[in-house]
């Protein structure tokens, strides 16, 4: 009887009971094509690798400073977000990348370095280009084309900035956005250990490698709880630019527990020497 209290009043509607049989009928019938293949993102083989965009799984890719995180992660939104793109090499408008409701979580970029970036996306021309704007007409015909292409898909994109964030602000803006705006793929710049977050946790003595799996459980939860395709990326510790062993969760930062909840992980490191001398034929 006591048993029977406890788990009307203090069972979650999380959990689920079932017998190994039931259900059986229907899964072998829907087997092969209820496999769930996500919108494609940038890279034909890094694609394939994670099947898409999923909605409800968690991808984290880490990397150095300077290697790209934030550039890759923002021509893979754009790719999700935006169905053309400009070839400077045919010069031509092409349909690549899809439509769909994206947002975008910057951490440490400011605005305007992140619009630079969608701009060198949408029009090809290389990002380091727009400190000087010295622009040929043809270029600046592209980029007046990319502009209008942005105002017609303006809903396609949003951006957050977030410079101090915690577990329970990024909580309350994904959510926000993803249900008012419809949107269906979540980038957060990347995850580390700021003055708002150490001071989330006072008290408790964590180390940093606990809070870090908790912000990225946090962020798993919430690609579960709102059927999303979360993005996130991570730092990585000396070892990352190395070659010698094989590059896994002992080369992140702060703790290789941070990849824990995630379903997808990638690292990307600066091509050593040896590695460049295989691509020399």
């Amino acid at each position: 009887k006591l048993l029977g209290v406890e788990a009307k009043y203090e069972t979650t509607d999380e959990i689920e009971v079932e017998t190994a049989a039931q259900g059986m009928e229907q899964l072998i019938n829907e087997l092969g094509a209820a496999y769930e293949i996500g919108v494609p993102i940038q890279g034909s083989i890094y694609n394939q690798v994670l099947d898409g965009a999923k909605k409800g799984t968690l991808t984290i890719r880490s990397a150095a400073s300077g290697v790209g995180k934030t550039r890759n992660a923002v021509a893979d939104a754009c790719y999700l977000a935006y169905p053309f793109r400009y070839n400077a090499t045919t010069c031509e408008w092409e349909q690549e990348g899809s439509c769909e409701k994206v947002l975008f979580i910057v951490t440490e970029q400011r605005f305007k370095e992140v619009r630079t970036m969608i701009l060198a996306y949408l029009t090809d021309i290389n990002a380091t280009r727009f400190k000087y704007a010295d622009f040929s007409d043809r270029e600046t015909a592209v980029i007046t084309q990319a502009i209008a292409l942005m105002k017609k898909y303006n809903d396609n994109l949003i951006l957050v900035k977030m410079p101090n964030p915690t577990i329970e602000s990024v909580k309350t803006i994904v959510r926000e956005n993803c249900i008012i705006h419809d949107i269906g793929y979540v980038f957060y710049d990347y995850i580390f250990i700021g003055p708002s977050l150490l001071n989330e946790f006072k008290g408790f003595a964590l180390r940093n490698d606990e809070v870090l799996l908790m912000f990225a459980t946090a962020l798993k939860d919430l690609a579960v709880e709102l059927d999303v395709a979360m993005f996130s990326s991570t730092q990585l510790n000396a070892k990352g630019d190395d070659n010698k062993d094989i590059r896994n969760e002992g080369s992140l930062a702060g703790g290789r527990s941070t990849i824990n909840k995630a379903d997808n992980g990638a690292i990307m490191a600066r091509p050593t020497k040896e590695e460049l001398e295989l691509l020399e034929p």
